[in-house]
């Protein structure tokens, strides 16, 4: 019988200062800017599922056996404003980042099982933008939108499974939300609030080898609510539903080809509907 896994306990020890450091200024009362720079940290940590017996190595200890990676470090610029306009009935935010990634933790398919590597050094940088806009008591209606550019500066994978020209997984290039509400108020000083909210991600990359059969493809969501609120708050119900036009699409997957000769894929939800009931004490 194999043995898979190093026996014994294994150590690992990782320590890092990731500092903040930011300004703001407001030129008016209802406008700030700022900026910010921050580090980020991601702890290193093992590999437990491996595909095939892990050979010792008779250059590292009994203790540094098992197959591990190290940490993930982050370099992130960030600029923007946040507004309130027009006697508050206008609320616009908006920022852009760049962000330098350096031994980017990635799970890659090896064999029948999944490892974490470093996958090399990565770059994201976009922006963001948010608005509120409330005329009155009766309607109200959010929105916003962003855009992001990620992608691989160099790669650690001699395999060549990952390469410069590969996307970083779950990373939509563009995200965007639209969600309008109505408030009916009633003559005994309930209220009836009909909500819908909109969300649109643009195709994604299931998995770090970027198989074609898993990307996501672009994706519109739709959910939307009726809510009856009493007097005072006191009680409310609601009734909705999410992803009211079932929407199909596929949110993950393994690609297991050149293990077990398998490429499985997880879709999304389908349609659900909901009734709550809340009472305050």
């Amino acid at each position: 019988m194999s043995q898979f896994y190093p026996t014994g306990e294994q150590k690992l020890s990782f320590s890092n200062v990731s500092p903040r450091v930011g300004i703001e200024l407001h030129p008016t009362e209802r406008i700030m800017l700022y900026g910010s720079f921050s580090k980020g940290f991601k702890s290193g940590s093992w590999t437990t599922r491996v595909a095939a017996p892990v050979p010792p190595d008779p250059t590292k200890p009994a203790d540094k056996q098992a197959p591990s990676f190290n940490p993930e470090k982050a370099d992130t610029f960030e600029i923007g404003f946040k507004s309130q306009l027009f006697d508050r009935m206008l609320q616009v935010n908006a920022a852009a980042f760049y962000t330098d990634y350096k031994g980017i933790q990635i799970q890659i398919q090896r064999g029948i099982g999944a490892s974490f590597e470093n996958a090399g050094n990565a770059r994201i940088k976009g922006f963001e933008v948010e608005t509120i806009f409330a005329p009155s008591r009766v309607f109200r209606v959010s929105a916003s939108a962003g855009y992001i550019d990620a992608y691989y500066r160099r790669i650690n994978d001699p395999s060549g499974t990952i390469t410069l020209a590969s996307r970083l997984p779950r990373v939509p290039k563009w995200t965007a939300t639209l969600s309008p509400e109505f408030n009916v108020f009633l003559a005994n000083e309930g209220r009836v609030t009909l909500r819908a909210d909109y969300s649109y991600k643009s195709t994604m990359a299931a998995d770090a080898e970027n198989t074609p059969e898993l990307f996501s493809g672009n994706v519109s969501l739709v959910n939307a609510s009726l809510t009856y609120s009493a007097p005072g708050d006191d009680w409310s119900l609601a009734i909705g539903g999410n992803n009211v036009f079932n929407k199909r699409y596929i949110a993950n997957g393994v690609n297991q080809l050149n293990g077990a000769g398998l490429l499985s894929a997880v879709p999304n939800r389908p349609s659900e509907y909901y009734a709550t009931l809340r009472f305050k004490f």
